[in-house]
């Protein structure tokens, strides 16, 4: 049945998956896709995995789409920052999810 469900949503550009507490129905990430490139200030750190926090300086990515999130995109793949481009990378709560 999940396998079922997963496919179905996957053929509308969706993803279904437990996390804090509750099941999400989101947008496929495409951090994969090449994207117009954003000028972040420099220097560039990410706040990976940010959920409901937003650190203030930081680029604040997250799967799931939030208040706090500037861009939400799968957190393994993140082709719009290049090579020597970030500086520092905070990382909380996403090992367990």
């Amino acid at each position: 049945m999940k396998t079922l469900l997963r496919g179905a949503f996957g053929t509308m550009g969706l993803d279904i998956f437990r996390a804090r507490g509750g099941l999400f129905i989101v947008p496929k990430p495409r951090a994969s896709v090449a994207r117009q490139v954003r000028d972040y200030a420099r220097p560039i750190r990410l706040h990976l995995g940010c959920g409901n926090v937003r650190r203030e300086g930081w680029v604040n990515i997250d799967l799931v789409p939030t208040p706090a999130t500037d861009l939400a995109a799968d957190v393994t793949k993140l082709p719009m920052f290049g090579d020597g481009t970030v500086e520092e990378i905070a990382m909380e709560a996403v090992y367990e999810h």
